[in-house]
Parts: C-alpha cells; structure tokens; sequence
C-alpha cells in the first residue's frame, strides 16, 4: 500500500490591467489587456490564513494579450532589490494584503523575454505604472491603474496552474508498475 503526504502547493494571483505605453512592439498596443502574474510557495498545501512574502516568490510574469512577455524565475539574481509587503489571506482564502514595494533591478539572469534584451531588465510591482524596464533604462511597459497592486482586492487567483512535471510521470511509473505486475501474474498462471 503507498501512503500518501500533503505537499507544498503553489498558489498564483493575477493583477489585470491595461496599457498605456509599450517599448516593443511585441508588447501590444496603448489599451490592450495586460497582467501580472506571482507565483507564490510557502510550503503551506492550502490558500486559507496564509502569508506569502517575496522570499516565497517563485515566478513574476508579465502578460500581454494572453502572451507572456516576460518572466522572471526564482532565485532573481540572488534575491529581490526591494520586498516591501506581503501577500496574505483569511480563514476563508480571501486576499486580506498584497505588496506595497516588490522590485528586482539589474536582473541578467534567472528570466525569459519576447523582446531583445542586452545584458539587464527592471522590473517593478510597487504602485507605479512603468512596470518593465529594458536593459537601457528605459520604460519598456507601462499599465494603467497600477497603484491598484496594493489592494488585495484587485488581485484574483489563478486555478488552473499545470500539474508539477513530476505527477505526471509518477502516474505513469505506477502504471507501468502495474502493467508489469499484472503481466507477472498472468505468466505465473499459465507456467
């Protein structure tokens, strides 16, 4: 009999927005939809009376149009510049806080873009609108209404994250475990 453990569990929010300047033309024009995405793990297996900090910051995504433009992954060149706030819930899940001042600057590695990048990004998630900056300094994106990224309640949470790469192959190992098992059986019986 296999016995089972609850595991960490990441949970994601997404604050939805607007543009209202884009650097590269990958990023889409002045007024279409754009978001952030945080990918959070605290070690917790469920999203009721949590908090998750910017050292539980997993991933940061801008999206634009339902592209992703650009992702910065955990360990963000050796931590975050700035991590100001925390993302926390209730009893019931509901977000009750978010960040007031999570940044990362001079990034060169731990990051995937859609645009031409030479050696740096910028990014910003602290109530301003110029959000990315390209490796020159320059406001690579700005979105409308970004002070709202300090009210919890302009965040909603993400559900339909992938399944971690490894349960589909432990699903498939037990099955296999089981076809072999059942073929053993069945050459038993007939030797």
């Amino acid at each position: 009999m296999i016995g089972t453990s609850a595991s960490a569990v990441p949970f994601s929010y997404r604050f939805d927005s607007q543009i209202v300047s884009a650097l590269f033309e990958p990023f889409g024009s002045v007024g279409d939809p754009a978001s952030i995405t945080v990918t959070l793990d605290n070690g917790g297996t469920s999203d009721l009376s949590q908090t998750w900090t910017a050292a539980h910051l997993q991933s940061l995504t801008f999206g634009v149009n339902g592209a992703v433009v650009a992702s910065f992954f955990s360990p963000f060149d050796g931590g975050l510049v700035s991590s100001s706030g925390a993302f926390a819930t209730d009893a019931s899940g509901n977000l009750t806080s978010a960040p007031t001042n999570w940044r990362d600057s001079s990034v060169t590695a731990d990051f995937t873009a859609s645009f031409p990048v030479n050696n740096e990004l910028w990014w910003f998630v602290s109530g301003i609108n110029a959000v990315l900056f390209d490796s020159s300094g320059e406001p690579a994106l700005l979105l409308a209404d970004i002070e709202g990224t300090t009210d919890p309640a302009n965040w909603s949470r993400v559900t339909d994250l992938p399944l971690p790469p490894t349960l589909p192959l432990l699903l498939v190992g037990l099955g296999g475990v089981a076809l072999l098992r059942r073929a053993r059986t069945a050459a038993a019986r007939g030797a």
